[in-house]
């Protein structure tokens, strides 16, 4: 697969490179991988390629896939098993929390080991030996690939798991399709309608509401609802804030954009806040590697999103054409020879548009759209008068109203009245962005001008005012302004332990009294590191404390301080803030 290409180059079929493919009256199992492997090896592994001027070395280094096909190379269980996680050993089996948590028992005392990454607790060699063994997630077929790639070294799949995962999941209850595992997504489905008229998006999202494919979901979500829940006040404010915080994840890896590794750990964990407050039930295993994982991957291969299974997908279905289970004999002959002859074609045609065309040839490229690059990136001449603030001196060159770029093409509404796509953002000179209204396009002096109108920006006091009502109204909610108090007791009869009550902001007196808290919560990860930090001043005091520990120790001061932990008289106080 060709990676690193832009969003809207991602879908081509003929970005896939053919290696074989193998007929199977069954899904492929592990020990069918462990045979095909070995072939695959040696084909790529540290092969030298030579392509015209350029010299290529190619290497095996990760693995691109849905669950299915994922699970059965690596030899996982399947995904409603425990420690089935590729990436941590969460204990969940169809609802995926955190990572585990492990009771270590000492001669001293008793204590809470958080367990979260699988690369740190098990590392290569345990992973090799948990596939071996088929322990912490493995089924009992030892897989060939963990000897090459650990699974938590894979990109998480952006078509499958958000498009096909917690994206659908979340659009089926907006529409009420199904029973909701909440309330969370409940609206009235004709004012979500109407809401999504409103919505205007360049055309070549118009028909991204039929939700046909996977790509064409997650379009919808993070573009249409998108909009829906900035604008309108017809969801709760969960949803709102969930449903930006899903998208705003998703333009992020489609459009390439670059930030802080902070933008991706916010926004998963107030999607994950939002969602796992309504019902655990929304993490299913999809949704914890997006929500849990997906900081890291992003780490890992920057973005995920042009190593997911887009163009696979969209080859797969190209060569199925015609499949039929009545046509069994030679089909994968068949079909590895259509996508050879497909490659082949558009290289030829490449190579021979830019080697003299004749008209004819020139013709026919005009209709095969995205072969080969436009030598003009402007058409169609402005014949109409411009309006009187969209008239400028140019010296009297013609205007045109289409003007083709990589990231999409602008028609100006003098080119159609009607347009949808001539609204753009623009980076300028001294770096700073705008959003600008496409007016036309204008040649002088050999380069080309785009003619915009840039938008005006609204006060900041008045920008998103629908979502700082949202915002105000869940800040504001008894369910989301708890105080959390945390004693900590001495009984005599056992080691330290620590009693949890949630206390109502707006109800001082109402106690809620239990006996843990969800493994989750900031506050009960801080607990976990408050037992440590006591117990080790308590050894230190008592029997002393190792070079390590101590090193321990110190770190721990040093998060708490950090996470503004206060003690007064043995009380820890945190107040919840979205």
């Amino acid at each position: 697969m060709l990676a690193d290409l832009p969003s809207n180059q991602m879908q081509k079929s003929c970005n896939i490179l053919l290696e074989g493919m193998v007929e199977s009256t069954t899904n492929p199992t592990t020990t069918l991988w462990n045979t095909i492997l070995p072939m695959i090896i040696q084909d790529v592994e540290d092969e030298e390629l030579h392509v015209g001027k350029f010299s290529l070395k190619t290497s095996i280094v990760t693995v691109s896939a849905d669950q299915p096909a994922k699970r059965s190379l690596f030899g996982f269980k399947a995904h409603q098993a425990s420690q089935s996680c590729f990436f941590c050993l969460s204990t969940g089996t169809f609802h995926k929390l955190g990572g585990s948590s492990k009771k270590v028992n000492t001669t001293e005392a008793n204590y809470f080991v958080e367990l979260s990454e699988r690369s740190e607790v098990r590392s290569r060699d345990g992973t090799i030996l948990d596939s071996e063994q088929g322990v912490n997630g493995f089924g009992d077929t030892p897989a060939r690939i963990v000897q090459l790639i650990m699974p938590y070294d894979t990109p998480i799949d952006m078509l499958h798991n958000f498009g096909e995962g917690l994206c659908e999941v979340i659009i089926r209850e907006l529409f009420g399709r199904g029973a909701p595992k909440s309330g969370m997504f409940h609206v009235e489905i004709d004012k979500l309608r109407e809401a999504i008229n409103e919505i205007v998006l360049p055309s070549q999202f118009s028909e991204i509401e039929n939700c046909r494919n996977g790509t064409d979901k997650l379009a919808f979500f993070r573009l249409t609802l998108l909009s829906v829940a900035i604008r309108f006040e017809i969801l709760n404010p969960h949803a709102r804030f969930a449903i930006i915080a899903i998208s705003m994840l998703a333009n992020k890896m489609c459009a390439s954009g670059v930030g802080p590794e902070l933008f991706d750990e916010q926004l998963c964990s107030a999607a994950q806040w939002f969602l796992q407050e309504n019902s655990n039930e929304y993490l299913s295993c999809k949704a914890h590697e997006l929500l849990f994982h997906l900081p890291d991957a992003n780490r890992l291969f920057k973005n995920v999103a042009p190593l997911s299974t887009f163009s696979f997908e969209s080859s797969y279905q190209y060569a199925l054409m015609g499949f039929s289970t009545r046509m069994t004999r030679n089909f994968s002959e068949t079909v590895c020879s259509r996508a050879l002859i497909h490659n082949s074609i558009r290289q030829e045609v490449f190579r021979r548009a830019h080697s003299n065309p004749s008209p004819s040839f020139l013709q026919f490229l005009t209709l095969t759209k995205g072969v080969v690059s436009r030598q003009s990136p402007y058409k169609n001449l402005i014949t109409s008068k411009l309006d009187g603030e969209d008239r400028i001196v140019i010296g009297g060159s013609d205007i045109y109203g289409t003007l083709f770029l990589g990231c999409g093409t602008l028609v100006s509404e003098y080119q159609d009245s009607y347009t949808s796509n001539d609204v753009f953002f623009a980076k300028k000179r001294n770096g700073e962005q705008e959003c600008c209204r496409f007016v036309g396009v204008v040649e002088m002096d050999g380069e080309c001008f785009a003619l915009s109108e840039p938008f005006r920006e609204l006060p900041a006091s008045k920008q998103f005012s629908s979502l700082m009502r949202a915002q105000s109204q869940a800040s504001n909610s008894t369910e989301n302004q708890l105080l959390l108090t945390i004693q900590l007791i001495e009984n005599p009869e056992r080691l330290n332990e620590l009693d949890f009550s949630i206390q109502y902001a707006n109800k001082p007196n109402n106690f809620m009294i239990g006996d843990t808290l969800p493994a989750w919560t900031r506050e009960y990860r801080i607990l976990r590191r408050l037992a440590r930090k006591r117990w080790l001043e308590e050894e230190m005091i008592t029997v002393g404390i190792s070079i390590e520990e101590i090193k321990e120790l110190d770190d721990l001061e040093e998060e708490l301080t950090v996470e503004e932990v206060r003690m007064i008289d043995g009380i820890m106080t945190v107040q919840e803030i979205l």
